[in-house]
């Protein structure tokens, strides 16, 4: 009884965490609306602001743009909004803290690449021009 369904349990926890492991992994730009609504929906979102990102067709690309008035807009509730913005925020910053790890030996591509995977078209360009790389 108890000790089956808390195997059960913790199976089902282990295939959320391995899924949530995986689109952390890709950067947050190119997710999918279908991809977008899973990781929301894997770290808590409420599912109303989840099946309103869907119906939206928020994808990541559009899902890093987005503010508060843009997801009240929507007439996603202000809980739901802080949550979609906390989930965003986080996954920007972990995803940067990983990827610039080493980013010592990175060339000019290589930075423009990694900036323009982040948002950041305008300054990569900038960045350029300057000739910055990893050092």
């Amino acid at each position: 009884g108890e000790i089956e369904w808390l195997e059960k349990q913790f199976a089902s926890l282990e295939v959320k965490v391995k899924r949530l492991d995986e689109l952390n992994r890709k950067a947050i730009k190119s997710l999918t609306v279908e991809e977008v609504k899973e990781t929301m929906r894997l770290e808590g979102v409420r599912a109303d602001a989840v099946e309103t990102l869907g119906t939206n067709r928020v994808d990541g690309e559009t899902l890093v743009d987005l503010n508060g008035s843009d997801l009240g807009e929507m007439r996603i509730g202000w809980i739901g909004r802080k949550q979609v913005q906390f989930v965003t925020e986080r996954r920007r910053e972990g995803r940067m803290n990983e990827e610039l790890k080493g980013v010592e030996g990175w060339n000019v591509d290589q930075v423009e690449k990694w900036m323009k995977e982040n948002g950041m078209e305008e300054e990569s360009a900038k960045m350029r021009k300057e000739g910055v790389d990893g050092i």
